[in-house]
Formats: C-alpha cells, sequence, structure tokens
C-alpha cells in the first residue's frame, strides 16, 4: 500500500485500517506513507518515482504467480 500522507481527496488513515486489517487476517502487507505527497503523488515528484519503482517491483516478483 502507498499513500500521500498530505492526500486531499482519501485520507491516508484508510490506508492504514486496511493495512491492519490485512495484517490481522495474516495477510502479507506493506505500507509506505509519503509526507508532504497529495493525491496522485502530486508535490511531491519523489514519491512518485519511488511509488512507481515500488509497484514495478511488487508486479515483477509475481510476474510468475
Amino acid at each position: 500500500l502507498l499513500h500521500g500522507r498530505a492526500d486531499r481527496f482519501i485520507p491516508c488513515v484508510q490506508s492504514e485500517r486496511l493495512r491492519d486489517a490485512l495484517q490481522g487476517a495474516g495477510a502479507p502487507v506493506e505500507f509506505t506513507g509519503y509526507d508532504g505527497a497529495d493525491h496522485m503523488w502530486l508535490g511531491s515528484p519523489a514519491a512518485a518515482d519511488d511509488a512507481l519503482v515500488r509497484t514495478i517491483g511488487f508486479l515483477a516478483a509475481r510476474s510468475g504467480d
């Protein structure tokens, strides 16, 4: 889960709650919150870059599943 902490449209707490629920259900989950990043990483090009790298890595690791 990747979420901008300054998101004005979808509060970051929603991703934090989803993380907690997934952990509670025993599912593997990772959460990264990006300080200063708004919705769709607006205002934080570094967050956008990192989110892209993490997303590609996640998908590549599971491409053989």
